[in-house]
């Protein structure tokens, strides 16, 4: 049951995004973060003897995270800022959520990976549209679905279905103009290279 809890714990706020007015709501991704935070502290009192992995790619992740906190407390426009910060900050928690919680990588990729697929699809029919958003309302939180499915590619065995899905979720994934991305970006490094024992 710890297993599955694990995996589907962690996977219900990719769905729930999706299926909550698309994202377009702000709503939503606080709503993200703080079932995050719950999730984390919950796991965190269970588990007291959890802690982070040493890894090379979590002090620029910090340096980032740092700065944007600097950018928005200096910026002219507060309160439009700390609503990014906001946004960010939900990402990065539910980044944080996996690192610690660790449920099984396979499966996880797994859980999502049909929903990925059927949201690529409807990607083709948004070609030449200002933004790509699949069937969200709100391009920046469907970059979440597509950089999973972009992950989940990665442990294909047919070279030629793995790299064009690569390509495809990769690409659409810019194509969203979200500047969800660069987080993104910091965030891969943690499943592209394993560590080394």
């Amino acid at each position: 049951m710890k297993y599955w809890f694990k995996i589907i714990a962690c996977s219900l706020p990719i769905f729930f995004i999706g299926f909550y007015k698309g994202g377009a709501d702000r709503l939503a991704i606080y709503l993200m973060g703080l079932y995050m935070i719950v999730l984390l502290s919950v796991f965190l009192l269970i588990n007291k003897d959890s802690r982070f992995e040493k890894n090379k790619f979590l002090l620029p992740l910090a340096i980032f995270t740092l700065a944007s906190l600097i950018a928005t407390f200096f910026s002219p426009a507060f309160l439009t800022s700390i609503e990014g910060f906001l946004e960010y900050f939900a990402y990065l928690i539910f980044f944080i959520a996996l690192l610690l919680i660790k449920p099984d990588k396979k499966i996880l990729l797994l859980s999502v990976f049909v929903f990925c697929v059927i949201e690529l699809c409807v990607c083709f029919f948004q070609v030449g549209s200002p933004r790509v958003s699949g069937t969200y309302e709100y391009a920046n939180f469907f970059v979440l679905p597509l950089v999973f499915g972009f992950v989940y590619s990665l442990n294909l065995k047919n070279k030629i279905l793995k790299y064009s899905l690569m390509t495809l979720f990769f690409v659409f994934s810019i194509l969203t103009g979200s500047r969800i991305i660069l987080v993104f970006i910091l965030i891969l490094p943690f499943f592209l290279f394993k560590r080394k024992t």
